[in-house]
């Protein structure tokens, strides 16, 4: 009679093909996750700020005083800043969220006034503008043509004016399309002093 073989072998083929599954997909979902974890890295690293400290309100008191200084010298030699009016260019629901993504095609300024600066205060996870910071050197008609991606059914865009008088221009949009502004801007509505 032979005798039956009883080694125990657990590293049969069912085992290995079970490890090795197991390892794909753990490496299949740690590619997959990859590009996530770098995005949430920076946006911990960009949000997180230096605790106050004593000293590092000593240092800013001096800082704004030397910058104060450096205003007040400005403003004798007669080199202060040139006036400029800011706009605001918004798109927003009815909760006031952001609901459109924006992106400024055209601007026709006055004639033999400079360029229009603008900055980006806000813009999405994939880097598409959601609002602008817009500035004028110049009196005169201002024309912006801005292409609206709603988010939503309904969003209202709004070109305002900020630092001194108040005006708007707005169009309720529904759907992806060029959108034209424009807007008058006065003497009035530049500022005569900066920094005071």
């Amino acid at each position: 009679m032979k005798p039956r073989n009883r080694e125990v072998n657990i590293f049969n083929m069912s085992v290995l093909d079970l490890l090795t599954g197991a390892l794909g997909a753990f490496c299949f979902l740690t590619l997959a996750l990859f590009p996530y974890y770098f995005k949430a890295r920076n946006a911990s690293a960009s949000t997180s700020k230096p605790a106050a400290t004593a000293s590092n309100a000593a240092e800013l008191q001096a800082e704004n005083d030397s910058l104060k200084k450096q205003i007040a010298a400005e403003k004798a030699s007669g080199k202060q800043m040139q006036p400029f009016v800011l706009m605001l260019l918004t798109a927003t629901d009815s909760q006031n969220r952001i609901c459109a993504y924006m992106k400024l095609k055209g601007v026709t300024t006055p004639p033999g006034a400079p360029a229009v600066g603008y900055r980006i205060p806000d813009k999405a996870s994939d880097d598409s503008p959601l609002d602008f910071y817009l500035f004028a050197l110049q009196a005169g008609e201002y024309h912006f043509t801005v292409n609206v991606i709603p988010t939503e059914r309904v969003c209202h865009v709004q070109l305002s004016t900020v630092n001194v008088t108040s005006k708007n221009v707005s169009h309720d949009v529904a759907q992806t399309g060029d959108v034209d502004f424009g807007i008058m801007l006065t003497g009035d509505d530049f500022p005569t002093t900066l920094f005071d």
